[in-house]
């Protein structure tokens, strides 16, 4: 049922396959399903995405399904509050679907480490969308990357210089450092 309704939402195989074995949608019963992807879908299309963002955003991260529309426009706003444009929200979105339910303290607090790494909290915004799964990596390991930089030999500035240009350093582990 829930595969043959996606497929008419334009999903592939291969989508269909991701989103239906994915565990949170797998285990959700009945027919209340179809709804809820249908809510969300039109939710989605309302906030201005094209059927091809929705179906690469719920592939990515088919729990979406399950949030309430009430709570993506609420984290919408919130993020427009945090200083980003609605169109930035959407691309943080796009590339970072779950950042719709991340606790809203968590994102709070891993902009206070930046802030107090000494960026500067617009850098902290421009890091993100170079980067939008910066959000997901939690304080400590931030801390933890911004140390190992600075062990390596390099200089606060310049780590300062080249994590505003490549914040996906913070991704990446220390072993990567040395052999680069």
């Amino acid at each position: 049922m829930l595969k043959d309704h996606l497929l008419n939402l334009g999903y592939n195989e291969t989508a269909v396959t991701i989103i239906t074995f994915n565990n949170e949608i797998y285990n959700y019963k009945g027919n209340d399903l179809c709804n809820k992807v249908d809510s969300i879908y039109h939710c989605l299309l309302s906030i201005g995405y094209c059927s091809k963002d929705i179906i690469s955003i719920t592939q990515f991260y088919p729990g979406v399904f399950l949030l309430d529309e009430k709570n993506i426009k609420n984290r919408m706003r919130f993020l427009c509050l945090l200083g980003y444009s609605y169109d930035n929200v959407k691309f943080l979105i796009l590339h970072n679907p779950n950042i719709l339910s991340m606790n809203l303290n968590e994102i709070k607090e891993i902009i206070k480490t930046f802030m107090n790494l000494k960026y500067e909290y617009n850098d902290v915004i421009n890091m993100s969308l170079k980067f939008p799964t910066i959000y997901n990596i939690n304080s400590q390991d931030i801390i933890s990357r911004y140390n190992d930089l600075i062990n390596l030999g390099f200089q606060k500035e310049e780590v300062y210089g080249v994590t505003k240009k490549h914040p996906d350093l913070y991704g990446k582990e220390y072993e990567l450092y040395k052999t680069k």
